[in-house]
């Protein structure tokens, strides 16, 4: 799992600097942003759950959303840290459960992509 968080983390911080350098260099509107920054955390959650889950044989579903959920609680932990004190709003509490969801979702996939794999490798033999 620590693993998975790792490579989420891995893709996290250089599409944040592309995303930095494009809002820099280019008129990127603003209210683009938000959508921007959640398909980014949602790429990088979409890849760590499918990666912690694909070894396992058993609860993809469970693995998937607590890296998902910890990823999410890491994003908002930083941005706590950022705005210089801790609030809990509608923004936090989605950006929770999506982690959560979207982790549970791909965990699943994960799982169920890993089984496919080993069905076809031993149907090959």
């Amino acid at each position: 799992m620590l693993t998975a968080l790792g490579i989420s983390a891995i893709i996290t911080i250089p599409m944040f600097f592309i995303l930095a350098l494009a809002l820099r260099v280019t008129s990127f509107p603003e209210e683009y942003l938000s959508p921007a920054l959640l398909i980014t955390s949602g790429s990088s959650i979409t890849v760590a759950a499918f990666y912690s889950t694909a070894s396992s044989n058993t609860k993809g579903w469970f693995n998937g959303s607590i890296v998902g959920f910890i990823y999410m609680l890491a994003v908002v932990i930083i941005r706590w840290c950022y705005e210089g004190g801790i609030s809990i709003n509608k923004d936090t509490v989605t950006m929770l459960l999506t982690g959560l969801l979207m982790g549970s979702v791909f965990g699943m996939a994960g799982l169920n992509a890993s089984s496919l794999v080993a069905k076809y490798k031993n149907r090959r033999k």
